[in-house]
């Protein structure tokens, strides 16, 4: 049995993207039947053959735009939150992790309000000695 494989081609619309990461937004194609399109900060229309064109670029249906990133494929792992028993992806903060952390901050607020009054007290102490020593 022959399998017959088809070669994806560029069409209108479309975008493809290069192994240099060059974005080419596909116009349509020539008379001849070759892709031209345009790349990035260009208002040149570009056209290659379709065999150079198939070897420089791939087809990519994610691909929106010229400002387009490729996503980076993560390893996220699946797994039961001990905290909450939540079933949550990889970097989870599940509720009570968050609220202790809140109730961390809001003491670490406190204390620092606590520091910052008990020394304006100071300076005012020292300012008042001031007024008094210079008045007398």
């Amino acid at each position: 049995m022959i399998e017959i494989s088809e070669t994806k081609t560029p069409k209108p619309g479309e975008w493809w993207v290069s192994d240099r990461g060059v974005i080419a937004y596909v116009l349509g194609l020539t008379l001849d039947g070759h892709p031209a399109w345009q790349q990035k900060g260009s208002r040149l229309c570009l056209s290659d053959k379709m065999e150079f064109f198939l070897s420089c670029f791939h087809h990519e249906p994610r691909c929106t735009g010229f400002d387009w990133v490729e996503p980076v494929e993560s390893s996220k792992t699946i797994m039961d939150c001990f905290d909450c028993g939540e079933f949550r992806g990889h970097g989870h903060v599940c509720i009570a992790e968050h609220t202790q952390q809140v109730r961390e901050l809001t003491q670490r607020i406190g204390d620092l309000v606590q520091q910052v009054n008990e020394r304006d007290a100071v300076i005012e102490g020292i300012r008042t000695a001031l007024r008094q020593d210079y008045s007398v």
